[in-house]
């Protein structure tokens, strides 16, 4: 980490306009998408659980695509669950004789696999039947997640607002 912040693209990462680049990319795009994700977790398979988890409507996304979407994501969940116990079994428990860094890789492999399961359910944080549901998706710092008001605070509301620097601070 230390090298790439004395490269150039380190220079150019330790600007003020980077911290509101990423809190934008965080506000509108990971966190919602995490809160999608972690609800898939806690569903598994079952999509009437996820509309649950998210408070969505029952029509508001296709029911094949959001099928599909889970079942991967309980699919490599398990998966990674299994290479973990696999990895804690070899380390701690009582088989020894496995090769704990071949676990190691595929623990972390699956776990990989598993976390990027995340981006698949983009198409359901940002669908093109929203403009025509009647839902708001304001830009205006409300307090909206996935078109609805969100039960408590978002990240805006939670995040301290970074004070701007006068032109004469700026290099």
């Amino acid at each position: 980490m230390e090298v790439l912040f004395r490269s150039p693209l380190g220079a150019l990462l330790a600007k003020p306009w980077v911290d509101q680049a990423g809190l934008f990319g965080l506000k509108r795009w990971y966190f919602p998408l995490s809160r999608l994700w972690a609800a898939a977790n806690a569903a598994g398979d079952d999509t009437a659980r996820f509309r649950d988890e998210i408070g969505a409507p029952v029509a508001a996304w296709p029911e094949p695509y959001l099928r599909s979407v889970l079942a991967r994501n309980a699919g490599r969940k398990t998966a990674a669950e299994a290479a973990r116990a696999a990895w804690e079994a070899s380390l701690f428990g009582d088989a020894p004789d496995q090769d704990c860094l071949s676990l190691d890789r595929r623990r972390r492999a699956a776990a990989t696999r598993h976390l990027a399961t995340r981006a698949s359910f983009y198409p359901l944080h940002r669908p093109a039947h929203r403009r025509h549901a009647g839902r708001s998706t304001s830009r205006g710092g409300s307090n909206m997640i996935l078109g609805r008001p969100s039960p408590g605070p978002t990240a805006s509301t939670m995040l301290p607002s970074m004070p701007t620097l006068s032109s004469r601070h700026r290099r």
